[in-house]
C-alpha cells in the first residue's frame, strides 16, 4: 500500500514556505502550507490483491493578504500537477479574526 504523507511532504517542502501536517497554535512564518491525506483508500481484485488506490490530499493556505494566498495556491497547484495530483476544489475562505488568510484546497489522485 502506498502512504502518501512522505511523497507530499517532500513536494511540498520543496517550495520557499513553511510545510506542516499539523496546524500549529500559533504560525511561526507565513505564507503557511499545512496539509493532510483525507482519503487513501484502496481498491481490491478478485485475488485480494491492491489494484490501485484513492487519494485525496487536503491543503490549506495562510498569508498574511488574500493575493499572496493566491500567488501560493498557484505554486501549489503546479507542483502538485507535475506529481499528478490533480486539484479537485479550492475556496478562498474568510479571514480570521487575526486577519490571516486562508485558502482551501483539495487534491486527488490515482495509482
Amino acid at each position: 500500500m502506498f502512504k502518501p504523507k512522505e511523497e507530499v511532504y517532500n513536494i511540498l517542502k520543496n517550495l520557499p514556505y513553511w510545510v506542516s501536517q499539523r496546524q500549529p497554535n500559533r504560525f511561526k512564518e507565513l505564507p503557511s502550507i499545512i496539509f493532510s491525506c483525507a482519503n487513501n483508500t484502496v481498491n481490491l481484485d478478485l485475488d485480494n490483491e491492491i489494484l490501485s488506490q484513492d487519494l485525496t490530499i487536503i491543503i490549506d493556505i495562510y498569508a498574511k493578504t488574500s493575493s499572496k494566498s493566491t500567488k501560493v495556491l498557484e505554486e501549489v497547484e503546479e507542483v502538485m500537477r507535475e506529481n499528478l495530483y490533480c486539484m479537485t476544489f479550492s475556496s478562498d475562505e474568510v479571514p480570521s479574526n487575526n486577519g490571516i488568510s486562508r485558502i482551501n484546497a483539495r487534491f486527488e489522485k490515482s495509482i
